[in-house]
C-alpha cells in the first residue's frame, strides 16, 4: 500500500501552459453542452466563480484558471439532470451527482467529457469515472435569519467533511482530524445520501432571499464577507456575457458576488498550479468548438 502510494504521488504533476489551454476548450465544449440543454429546456442558471470573473474581466477564462463553475435553483439542477436523459449528447459526454453515481461523494454534480481523465490526488482508487468536467452547483435556500443560517452551515460543514472524508484520510496531516476523517469514512454512502437529501428537503421547504450551494465551503475574501450566500433575485435578473468569443450567462449584478469572493476582482491574482495524478486530453481537432479557438491555440504554441 505505502509503495503505490509513493508511487501516485510520484506522478503527479501540473499542466504545462499548452495542456492547460487544451483543458480550457475542452471544458468550453462542456460548457456549451450544458448551455445549449439549459436554453432548449428553458432551465436557467448562472456561471459563477472564477468563470463568472472570467466572463467579465477576460471574455473567456481566467489565463491560469483549470476549471469552469455553473450554478442553478435546485429546481431548475433537477430539471436539468431529467433533461440530461433525453437531451444530453451521451456519445462525447456524462452526468455524475451523489444521487445517481456510486461513489460519488460530492455535493454538487459534474458534466464530464468522454474519452479524457482529469484525476485529482488521492481520488485515484474512487470506484466511477472520471473524465474532465464543468461543475454544477445546485443553490438551496438559507433561513432569513442569522442563527438559522448558521445552524445550516454547520449541518452543511458536517456533511461536506463526511462526503470528504475518503480524501482526508488520506490527505490530511494532522493526526488528530486524520483519525475523525477515519470516522466519518465509516459511514456507508446510503446513510450519507439519506442524511443529505432530508436536509436539503428542510432547506427547501419554502423560498427565501438567501441561497447557498451546500456542498462548497464558506469562502471570503479578505475583509469581505457573505460570499457563500446568493441572493435570491440575483437569480432571477440574469443577463448574457460574451466567453470565449460565444454567449453564456450570468448575474447582471456580478460585482456584489465577484467583489464578496476576491475583493478587487479586476486586479489579476496569479493562483499557483494545482496537482493532477492522472491528466489524459482530447486531440484538438475532436474538441468542437469555434475554428478560430484551435487556430489562436496552434499559433500560440508553435
Amino acid at each position: 500500500m505505502k509503495k503505490k502510494a509513493t508511487q501516485v504521488a510520484e506522478s503527479q504533476k501540473h499542466l504545462t501552459p499548452k495542456e492547460l489551454r487544451l483543458l480550457q476548450l475542452t471544458e468550453l465544449e462542456l460548457l456549451l453542452e450544458f448551455n445549449r440543454i439549459c436554453r432548449t429546456c428553458g432551465i436557467k442558471y448562472t456561471m459563477i466563480g472564477g468563470t463568472l470573473l472570467g466572463a467579465v474581466r477576460h471574455k473567456g477564462f481566467i489565463p491560469w484558471d483549470d476549471d469552469a463553475d455553473v450554478a442553478m435553483l435546485r429546481t431548475e439542477y433537477e430539471k436539468f439532470k431529467e433533461a440530461c436523459k433525453t437531451e444530453l449528447d451521451d456519445t462525447k459526454f456524462y452526468f455524475q451527482d451523489q444521487f445517481v453515481t456510486e461513489g460519488y461523494r460530492w455535493g454538487y454534480a459534474k458534466l464530464r467529457r468522454k474519452g479524457t481523465a482529469f484525476v485529482r490526488p488521492n481520488t485515484e482508487e474512487f470506484p466511477y469515472e472520471q473524465g474532465i468536467y464543468i461543475d454544477i452547483m445546485p443553490l438551496d435556500y438559507l433561513p432569513e435569519h442569522r442563527g438559522g443560517q448558521l445552524l445550516c452551515n454547520i449541518v452543511a460543514f458536517l456533511l461536506r467533511k463526511t462526503g470528504w472524508s475518503e480524501v482526508g484520510k488520506k490527505q490530511e496531516k494532522n493526526l488528530f482530524y486524520r483519525g475523525l476523517y477515519h470516522l466519518l469514512s465509516c459511514i456507508p454512502m446510503q446513510t450519507y445520501n439519506r442524511a443529505c437529501k432530508k436536509f436539503i428537503e428542510w432547506t427547501d421547504r419554502r423560498p427565501t432571499g438567501y441561497l447557498r450551494c451546500l456542498g462548497l465551503p464558506i469562502v471570503c475574501a479578505k475583509g469581505n464577507t457573505g460570499y457563500w450566500r446568493y441572493r435570491t433575485e440575483w437569480l432571477e435578473d440574469t443577463v448574457d456575457y460574451e466567453f470565449e468569443t460565444y454567449r453564456l450567462i450570468g448575474f447582471r449584478q456580478s460585482q456584489l458576488p465577484l467583489s464578496r469572493m476576491y475583493g478587487d476582482y479586476l486586479t489579476p491574482v496569479c493562483f499557483p498550479p494545482i496537482s493532477i495524478s492522472e491528466c489524459v486530453l482530447p486531440k484538438l481537432e475532436e474538441i468542437q468548438v469555434d475554428e478560430k479557438l484551435k487556430e489562436a491555440f496552434i499559433l500560440s504554441f508553435s
